[in-house]
């Protein structure tokens, strides 16, 4: 959930375990990130141009360091309103951080009667309880970038198998 001290309009939720098909050490930490799915922080609709997903290397940084595997999903989202299709960018420039751009082909207009969910496998070495997100929102006209922290909740590795699809 979002923390409280943030300026986020839109409400994100980030679970986190190891990769379902991880042994005794984890090869791959996995990351569900849900956004749209409970209230939104305004009485009029959000409209979105998109958001980052900052996530800090607090581990071992040896493992941090090794080549990212993104194998990343999307979950289904066919009207223009929802965004069209998403796409996840990666920027992995900086080794004690990873910066995801999550961006729509269309702004995305939130109103709390819809989701979108995304899956991210990342090395284990990125293994931060917090996120900080900046979202590109706009109420009436004007977008603005907001910032924010998020808390990971940790599950189990069976519990992140499936995306949460839409309403």
């Amino acid at each position: 959930m979002t923390t409280p001290d943030s300026t986020l309009l839109l409400p994100y939720r980030i679970e986190a375990g190891p990769h379902p098909r991880a042994e005794t050490v984890p090869t791959h930490r996995q990351f569900r990130l849900t956004v749209g799915d409970g209230e939104i922080e305004s009485d009029e609709p959000v409209q979105c141009r998109g958001f980052t997903v900052s996530v800090a290397a607090h581990s071992d940084p040896r493992l941090a360091a090794r080549a990212m595997s993104l194998s990343t999903a999307v979950s289904a989202v066919s009207r223009r309103a929802h965004g069209q299709q998403w796409w996840i960018l990666p920027d992995t420039t900086d080794p004690a951080r990873v910066v995801f751009r999550i961006r729509p082909e269309e702004p995305a207009l939130f109103d709390g009667s819809w989701w979108v969910s995304f899956r991210i496998e990342m090395n284990p070495g990125f293994d931060s309880d917090i996120v900080d997100i900046t979202e590109h929102t706009a109420i009436a006209s004007t977008f603005t970038d907001r910032g924010g922290q998020v808390r990971i909740n940790t599950l189990t590795a069976g519990s992140l198998a499936g995306l949460k699809g839409q309403a």
